[in-house]
This record gives structure tokens, sequence and C-alpha cells, in this order.
């Protein structure tokens, strides 16, 4: 691909970041210029930028900052740019929760973002591939054959290039050494120019492509995966022969919940948080318990996920995310609270 056809991918983030602007201005942001914690400088070679003054070769826009609202604008934005390549048997998004699913990190790369909240989804094993030794490989392959959905992110945001290619070829051996019944999917994240070798990729059940990589895409994608959200994205560029522009297979979404931010389901982050950790702390100092775990969902989104204290009085374990519970004599909580709150809701 020519850095003409692949000008359109990079309009993607001009169009995101001046939808920022807006909100941002119009919201007592801080003006251009001055002293900010969180700014992009983004090049106006873009005709988004074009009735602005020539004379002004960069814009400084806050990209999100500790401001909940524009982090919820940018989460929908990132997730209308996500788009779906390759959907083999309807693969995306996955319906069947009664799997064996591993995690595949190729070259040592990580994505936090994306591993962590494909996790909330499901359970999944991590292999870390740095190898090109064929034997090695080999039992890596054969390890991930005893698995039902094998899942890899991959960028090609390296430096040295070679390193890249190295890792589509061990991605190659990998995917064309796996048995049918292992079904794969990848997210590829950044430059589409790093598309362009399809042998890597065709072999894949599902593969989405999300335009950069970064923690809005990185959560983002995995949701997809899993049907929280739903892809509608198309190319705005073409990437080769098979994927031209305006390519884009839709998946539907709300399948299982989604993960977002308060303000991405009406709610206000400030008060919300506020609020909740001000009755927690109260139990905790009352000794009414040693330790809760809070979420809270509105409009299938899951806004606030939090834990305090401890397993116990004498805290020394404390509460975590992953965390099970053995749930007794909460037959009229959970029974009547539903109505409740549809009753308080009409």
């Amino acid at each position: 691909m020519s850095n003409e056809s692949s000008a359109p991918f990079r309009s993607l983030r001009s169009i995101i970041c001046a939808a920022i602007l807006t909100i941002t201005s119009s919201s007592g942001t801080p003006a251009a210029g001055q002293a900010l914690p969180d700014v992009l400088n983004i090049q106006r070679d873009d005709s988004v930028y074009d009735s602005l003054p020539a004379a002004d070769k960069t814009v400084n826009i806050v990209m999100a900052g500790d401001n909940p609202s524009t982090k919820a604008l940018l989460r929908e934005q990132y997730a209308k740019t996500l788009t779906v390549l390759i959907n083999k048997d309807n693969i995306l998004p996955v319906k069947n929760l009664g799997i064996k699913m591993a995690i595949v990190e190729l070259n040592g790369k990580k994505f936090p973002v994306y591993q962590d909240r494909l996790l909330d989804y499901h359970p999944a094993d991590t292999f870390r591939v740095f190898t090109d030794d064929e034997e090695q490989i080999s039992e890596i392959t054969a390890a991930l054959s005893e698995y039902d959905l094998v899942i890899t992110g991959i960028s090609d945001s390296f430096p040295d290039k070679e390193i890249y290619y190295r890792m589509l070829t061990r991605l190659w051996c990998i995917l064309h050494n796996l048995p049918e019944s292992v079904k794969t999917i990848i997210t590829y994240f950044g430059n589409p120019d790093g598309l362009g070798n399809e042998d890597a990729f065709l072999k894949a059940d599902g593969l989405v492509f999300a335009c950069e990589n970064n923690e809005y895409t990185q959560d983002l994608s995995a949701q997809l995966i899993f049907g929280g959200i739903g892809a509608c994205g198309t190319l705005p560029a073409r990437i080769n022969n098979k994927w031209p522009e305006g390519f884009g297979i839709f998946t539907s979404g709300n399948l299982r919940v989604q993960y977002g931010l308060p303000e991405n389901a009406g709610l206000s982050s400030g008060i919300l948080n506020r609020k909740i950790d001000s009755i927690a702390s109260i139990g905790l100092e009352a000794k009414a318990y040693p330790g809760c775990e809070v979420m809270v969902a509105r409009k299938g989104i899951i806004v606030f996920h939090k834990t305090y204290g401890f397993h116990t009085y004498n805290e020394r374990i404390p509460v975590r995310k992953e965390d099970l519970y053995d749930l007794a004599s909460v037959t009229k909580v959970s029974s009547t609270l539903a109505g409740l709150m549809l009753l308080d809701s009409e």
C-alpha cells in the first residue's frame, strides 16, 4: 500500500480528534498552548483541517486526560472504526463459552488491555512465542492443538521491520499446523500496510482490524470478539484486492455485557465513584465487612467494578476481582431487588 492510499487511515485519527476538540473546547478545557499533561500534536496533513490557517502546523488536542466525557466519546468513536475482515462460519462473536481457550503472545509483544479484557469474558492460558526454532514452534503448536480457540494480537509497531516479518513467519507456521478443530482469531492493531502479507492472516477464522494500537482499541476489540459490541466499521481505503475500500463484515453486539465508562450509560463518573467509595468505606470502618466487591451495570454496560478491603479482618489477603464468592441467604435481596428496580423505573 502506498503512502497516498494509506492517508484515509491516518484521517480516521484526525476525524476522531476533531470530534474531541469540539467537546473539550465546549467544556471549558484550557486552550491550545497551555500546559496540559496529555496533549497530542497532530500534523494538519488531512482535509479535516483544510479550513484552518495554513500558518499553524499543529493543533494541540487534549486526549482524554481526566475528562470522563472525552474518554466516553473516544470509546464511542473508536468502536465505530473496528473492522472485521474475516469471519469464517460466523465465529465472531464467540457464542459458546464452554470452550478451552488460549492467548498467544508473539515475540513477547503484549497487549495488556486486550488480554485483560479477553480474560474478563473467558479464562485462558497464555503462550509466549519468542523463537524461530522449528522444533520449539512445533512443541508450542502441539500444545495449542489441545485448545478449542486460540486468540492473538499483532502489530507492526516495531522499529525493525525484520522483527515484524519474523513474527509473521511464526504466526504462519502456527496457524498452518493447527488442526481444523482449533479455531483462531487475530486482532491486528495499527498501520494497515502490515496486512499486505495476506498469507499470514488468511488461515485465521476471524480477523479484526483496529486502525490504532491504544487502550481503547485493545479494550473494544476484545469486547467485539465476545459480542459485547458489534462490528460496523468499513475500510476507508483499499488494502489489497481481497479487502477493497468500503469492505467490512458487520457482526452483532449485545450478546454479552459491554465494559465502558459511566458516561457511556448516561451516568456521572464523579458522582458514582464518590458515592460508592463513601458507602464502601463506611462499611469497612464500621467493621460491617472485612472487604467487598462492587459492580455496577446500566443499559448493558458495566460502568463500575472495584474491590475494597480484605478477605478477613486479619487483613492478609486483599479482595481481588478474580475472587469467587459462596452466595448464601440472599433470596430476599435477589428476588425482590429486581422487582423494586422495575417499579421504581416505571
